[in-house]
């Protein structure tokens, strides 16, 4: 009876031990999914067999007889098995043998500390938090634009032009009025004073003029020069020339002169002079009227 006894407890020990081989080379073939898993499968594979031994070891202690009585108490006992799965990253663990009812092994991960914690992936930050960083700093940063900029110093423009609206005169007209100044500037809001290069002309309220008692002559000059300078509150100043042109007005000839003024008597159709009319205008002609109708 016990010899029956042990050779169904080697039996059921062999049958024990195939399966934990053929287990452990099943969890030997799977492939881990990446390189950070490899610790983890290869604590999982030994830790399957520390359980397997320890359970290989239990298993034939119960099945060994310590007396006739344990032995027959033993082999009216059939022996139950059961599986305990460690788990693992992929899914498919090693296996371990282990009495019906037994507490599966818990699982352990094998790697995890100071090794395991360098090897994950450190979290990166999003491109928004960088730019909220990156302004928040900047807001924080002080800056020299914000320190206040003195006002920009207003510098004197000189004057770039004179206009003069007109540039003609009658002869003889006594303080005529040529015409009136206008001044480009920049600086729109300055002032000029004026002077000009003929003493004849002066400037009354912007208006160039000749002054009073005076007059010009066409016969004289048919034309003048007139320079006139303006000159701005901060000292600055431009000069221009303008041309006045004196207009010719028709003047009455001042008087008659004769060649001759003595004819003998009882000449026919004497001769008695030659006429000559004093006239401003050189180039005027005149006709004649004789007070006695016995000349012509």
């Amino acid at each position: 009876m016990a010899e029956g006894a042990d050779t169904a407890n080697s039996g059921a020990l062999n049958t024990l031990k195939k399966k934990i081989v053929d287990q452990t080379a099943e969890g030997a073939s799977v492939v881990p999914e990446d390189m950070s898993r490899n610790a983890l499968h290869y604590g999982e594979d030994h830790i399957g067999e520390t359980a397997t031994h320890s359970q290989e070891e239990a298993a034939f202690e119960a099945s060994s007889p310590i007396s006739d009585d344990a032995g027959s108490s033993s082999s009216s006992q059939p022996m139950q098995t059961g599986t305990a799965t460690g788990s693992s990253g992929s899914g498919v663990g090693s296996t371990g043998a282990a009495p019906l009812n037994a507490t599966p092994a818990p699982d352990v991960n094998i790697g995890a500390g100071p090794a395991r914690e360098a090897a994950a992936p450190q979290e990166m930050a999003s491109p928004d938090e960088i730019e909220t960083t990156t302004s928040s700093n900047m807001a924080q940063k002080p800056s020299s634009a914000a320190t206040p900029q003195a006002a920009p110093v207003d510098v004197n423009d000189a004057p770039e032009e004179i206009q003069l609206s007109g540039t003609a005169v009658a002869e003889n007209a006594d303080g005529a009025v040529i015409g009136t100044l206008n001044v480009i500037d920049p600086d729109a809001a300055d002032s000029h004073s004026f002077t000009l290069s003929d003493e004849r002309f002066e400037v009354v309220d912007g208006a160039v003029k000749l002054k009073d008692g005076v007059t010009l002559d066409h016969e004289e000059a048919t034309s003048i020069t007139l320079d006139v300078t303006a000159t701005d509150a901060g000292g600055a100043s431009v000069t221009q020339s303008f041309e006045i042109a004196v207009e010719d007005v028709n003047e009455g000839p001042e008087r008659v002169e004769m060649s001759g003024t003595a004819v003998a008597e009882n000449a026919d159709g004497a001769v008695i002079g030659t006429l000559n009319v004093i006239d401003p205008d050189a180039a005027d002609s005149h006709s004649f009227t004789l007070s006695d109708e016995r000349f012509e």
